[in-house]
Order: structure tokens, then sequence, then C-alpha cells
């Protein structure tokens, strides 16, 4: 888990990585009324610009049950020679071949 708070400009607050996922969460007190959770002007217009997986959180239990929940589909691995040294972008085959 990697904090993304500082960033600030509606990005979420979290980066999470567990079994080959990554996912965004943007995390809100679920001890506050359904108004103080709303999502900010600026994270609605991140998240609608966002093209990978985000979700808001209100406790640390939900955010657990949804990364179990992406961690039960097969991942997508996608290399690039940013972080391998491997030409371009490829998508490894999932587990059925």
């Amino acid at each position: 888990m990697q904090s993304l708070a500082s960033i600030g400009s509606g990005c979420p607050d979290i980066l999470v990585g567990y079994q080959g996922r990554t996912l965004l969460m943007e995390v809100k007190d679920g001890t506050k009324p359904p108004s103080a959770q709303k999502l900010t002007r600026h994270e609605k217009n991140w998240m609608a610009g966002w093209k990978g997986q985000c979700t808001v959180v209100t406790s640390a239990e939900e955010a657990l049950r949804i990364l179990l929940k992406v961690a039960g589909s097969p991942p997508v691995v996608v290399r690039s020679r940013l972080c391998s040294g491997s030409p371009g972008l490829t998508k490894s085959p999932g587990p059925d071949g």
C-alpha cells in the first residue's frame, strides 16, 4: 500500500497492490454522516477520467473485502520496457494459455 493523499487534485488516497492486482482507493470516514462522505468535484472528475480500477471505501474491512474480490479474478500482467527491459508492451498469457 502506498499513500497518495499528498498528491491532491482529486487523486485517490491510496494505491494498493495485491497478488498481481493494482487498485486505487478513495478513503472516506464511514463514521461520518453520508453527506460528509461525498466525493469532491475534483475526486469525481479524476475518477471519471481514470481508465483503471478505482473504488471508494469507508472502512478497512470494506477495503479488504473489495481487494479480495478483485484478487479472485485472473490478473492481467503488462510488461513495458520501463519496468522490465522488454521492447514495447506485451500482455502475458492468462491461466488458460
